[in-house]
């Protein structure tokens, strides 16, 4: 509920537009393509589910799905529903890249700043480091860390999947016998 709060509060800002496109079960059309968690009942009691697709009908009460994987359509009840995501797109490499990356940036001057602050002669209790000099060489190596850090969160930015999924709430209702 916080996380619809905050979104609703980001749309009013008008922040993203992208963010703020599911906030509702409506705003799921035909075509388009979603990700479903939650309980169904089998032959053998209720189970848990999750499958990807494409909306191909809906109604009140279900979705039929043509997913991914499989060939046949999926007929998903909306009564088990734990999750509904909705793609929006993907991300770019670059924007991901660079996000890794000013992670990695924030990282490694954070490490550096502690260290600096915290690695003084005065400030050492244990006694590894008992002049300036030692000080200030430890902290150049941290300082190092700082470019490592960065090309560390670009690759990360790099390789990870840069598709985006948005939260539609769904009502929380779950079958008795859940598991």
């Amino acid at each position: 509920m916080r996380k619809l709060r905050l979104m609703g509060v980001a749309c009013a800002l008008g922040v993203s537009r992208r963010y703020c496109a599911a906030q509702q079960l409506s705003d799921v059309h035909l075509g388009d393509r979603v990700r479903v968690s939650g309980d169904r009942v089998t032959n053998n009691g209720v189970e848990r589910f999750s499958t990807t697709g494409v909306v191909v009908a809906a109604d009140a009460e279900h979705m039929i799905l043509h997913p991914q994987t499989k060939i046949a359509e999926d007929t998903v009840s909306l009564l088990g529903v734990r999750r509904l995501d909705l793609y929006k797109g993907r991300r770019s490499r670059l924007s991901m890249t660079l996000t890794g990356a000013s992670l990695g940036a924030i990282a490694g001057i954070t490490t550096w700043f502690i260290a600096r602050q915290t690695l003084r002669p005065s400030n050492n209790d244990v006694g590894t480091i008992t002049n300036e000099a030692d000080a200030s060489a430890t902290v150049r190596r941290y300082r190092n860390a700082i470019p490592v850090l960065i090309g560390a969160g670009a690759l990360i930015g790099a390789v990870v999947g840069p598709e985006q999924w948005v939260r539609v709430p769904v009502p929380q209702s779950t079958f008795p016998q859940a598991r």
